[in-house]
């Protein structure tokens, strides 16, 4: 039985039934394509000071895979420059040494290790990631934010 709500003209049983055996199967096929996307993939839940409503998560995962290609670019443009880094001391005297460094660091593109981490973090916390996450290959990226996306989706039409 279903209450009157200003004006509008209560549904039958039929009508009732009939939207809840299709809810029904569209939670069904969300779930079987949860599943396909998931095979083999393990799903760790990230824990928040604020948990992340269903559709904030959607939207961040959606955001994740768009964006997980240019990530893997920056990420490259990064390992580059931190390459340049020197990884030996040239002089003994720590002030002529960190003089050089500074210079290095003004005439160059180097990162020093903590600079790269900074900047490695920015990246990561930008599609929803820990900042000290560590990126696999992209392709497996991807496949875990479909992963992901698929049962938020699944998650939001189950009643």
């Amino acid at each position: 039985m279903y209450v009157d709500t200003l004006g509008e003209r209560p549904g039958t049983d039929e009508e009732a039934e009939a939207s809840a055996a299709a809810s029904r199967r569209a939670a069904a096929e969300w779930y079987q394509k949860y599943q396909a996307d998931c095979k083999n993939i393990r799903i760790l839940e990230h824990l928040t000071r604020e948990p992340m409503g269903l559709y904030e998560e959607y939207i961040l995962l959606r955001n994740r895979m768009k964006e997980l290609p240019k990530l893997f670019e920056d990420k490259a443009k990064l390992d580059e420059r931190a390459r340049l880094w020197p990884k030996i001391r040239v002089f003994s005297d720590p002030a002529l040494e960190r003089r050089r460094i500074e210079e290095l660091a003004r005439t160059t593109t180097a990162l020093s290790p903590e600079a790269y981490n900074v900047e490695l973090a920015r990246l990561l916390t930008r599609l929803g990631y820990p900042p000290t996450y560590r990126l696999r290959t992209l392709s497996a990226e991807l496949a875990q934010a479909r992963c992901e996306l698929s049962r938020n989706i699944w998650r939001s039409v189950t009643p």
